[in-house]
């Protein structure tokens, strides 16, 4: 079986486009236990401005002190993958308890375009998910534009003539080195979103199926994601720490820094995208489906 190469593309793209005729996609549920939340325009402008604060704070943090960004990165798309567990798990647990969601087991769509029409309502119409977005992308957008000052610095000084000593040749070598990072860890901002917003949901439509409770089910998913998040990230600082052991003796010295962010890199990706298809595993046979449908459903108008 052919699959995707990154999982979290295909799940990302489905959660946003999948289903446009599905009837839970438009059905108006109403009431105070409507699944979304009237629309707030704080909602959308409080998070921004907060990662415009965040987002520089951090530069400055990395450059002064040396703190990663990566912490805050993490956080935010952290709080945004259980926000997307929560609320889809959520809506599926009231569609089941309306008695509506029931009913899509016996259309030719069946339970898992359901499930997935609930998530995908949830993706495209929530304000505080829409506000969040926006704060995600003000912080890589703030990242980069710290990030052209810093390389301007740093060409300028490489063309200032240094003495040509051990010492001035290692500093010039570690300034690339430096920008490099920046540059990486903006590749990681920009894959990690998709990849925990994609594990979010996931995890949101996998609760349901264990726990009928509406409440049960909102406190299992997000439960499941920050466990699912540590663990992974756990697994790609250990599986980091024993590689780069084991493997930096054939580096030169001034090699092992590169080699070193590489394999962290190849090792979140690699790690993460294991992990959201394993969890695309389990959402498959809780469904009684198969991985390609999960990942290709998309694909089907209804």
């Amino acid at each position: 079986m052919n699959l995707p190469p990154l999982p979290s593309r295909e799940v990302w793209h489905a959660l946003n486009n999948a289903l446009p005729r599905h009837p839970l996609l438009w059905f108006a549920w109403g009431g105070k236990d409507d699944l979304l939340p009237e629309a707030s325009t704080s909602g959308e402008v409080i998070p921004s401005a907060l990662m415009l604060v965040g987002g520089a704070v951090t530069l400055v943090a990395w450059a002064v002190f040396g703190v990663t960004p990566l912490i805050l990165v993490f956080l935010l798309h952290g709080y945004i993958g259980m926000t997307a567990s929560r609320s889809v798990s959520g809506g599926i647990a009231l569609a089941r308890r309306r008695g509506v969601y029931d009913l899509m087991g016996v259309t030719p769509s069946g339970e898992l375009a359901g499930a997935w029409a609930v998530a995908t309502r949830y993706f495209r119409r929530d304000s505080a998910l829409a506000g969040l977005q926006l704060a995600a992308q003000y912080l890589r957008l703030v990242w980069l534009m710290g990030l052209f000052p810093f390389v301007g610095l740093m060409l300028l000084s490489m063309c200032q003539g240094a003495g040509v000593t051990s010492t001035a040749l290692q500093d010039l070598f570690n300034h690339p080195l430096s920008a490099f990072n920046g540059f990486f860890i903006l590749g990681v901002m920009v894959l990690d979103y998709p990849q925990a917003l994609a594990a979010g949901g996931v995890l949101g439509m996998i609760a349901p199926t264990f726990q009928s409770s509406r409440f049960e089910a909102q406190v299992v998913a997000p439960f499941l994601f920050v466990t699912y998040q540590v663990l992974s990230t756990a697994a790609v600082l250990i599986l980091h720490f024993i590689l780069f052991l084991w493997t930096q003796s054939a580096f030169d010295p001034l090699l092992r820094p590169w080699f070193s962010t590489l394999l962290w890199g190849g090792l979140f990706i690699g790690v993460r995208e294991g992990g959201l298809l394993a969890l695309c595993l389990v959402f498959a046979w809780r469904m009684r489906a198969t991985l390609r449908e999960v990942l290709t459903i998309y694909r089907r108008s209804i």
